[in-house]
């Protein structure tokens, strides 16, 4: 599953204009069986899974999956 978030900017320059800047990023949702799998498969080691808001251990309710791996 994935989906697009559109930002825009405005910088401002030297001469008190602004510069518009638009920006399209894409966002995939990736299984946690895979996220393992590419890990081991790289002979990373997982240190912990942590709930990337709370850096807490992660739950079946966490939205995002931080994993800290020993290289």
């Amino acid at each position: 599953m994935f989906g697009y978030k559109d930002s825009t900017f405005f910088i401002k320059n030297k001469n008190n204009t602004y510069e518009k800047i638009k920006e399209r990023q894409r966002q995939y949702i990736h299984s946690e069986n895979d996220i393992v799998r590419l890990i081991s498969k790289n002979k990373y080691e997982i240190l912990e899974i942590l709930d990337f808001e709370t850096f807490k251990n992660k739950s079946e309710n966490s939205y995002r999956i931080l994993y800290v791996l020993k290289i």
